[in-house]
């Protein structure tokens, strides 16, 4: 059984992807990109909970995301 996408995790995935094939970026940028957009998902996703919409988060919340790096 495949497990559902969620909206935020679909938009890393669309942006990572449009980074290597419209954009032709390198393997490692395209990797750098990766690690970077998934640990703002995956900080999203504990901050907002699973089903956490891309309309629900606010300059505050990436605000805190710098803070925690």
């Amino acid at each position: 059984m495949r497990e559902k996408v969620g909206e935020i995790e679909g938009l890393v995935e669309g942006f990572l992807a449009m980074l290597a094939n419209e954009r032709g970026a390198s393997a490692h940028t395209v990797r750098a990109y990766a690690r970077e957009v998934r640990s703002f998902a995956d900080y999203v996703r504990e901050t907002l909970g699973e089903g956490a919409s891309v309309r629900q988060v606010e300059h505050l919340h990436i605000r805190a995301y710098m803070g925690v790096l």
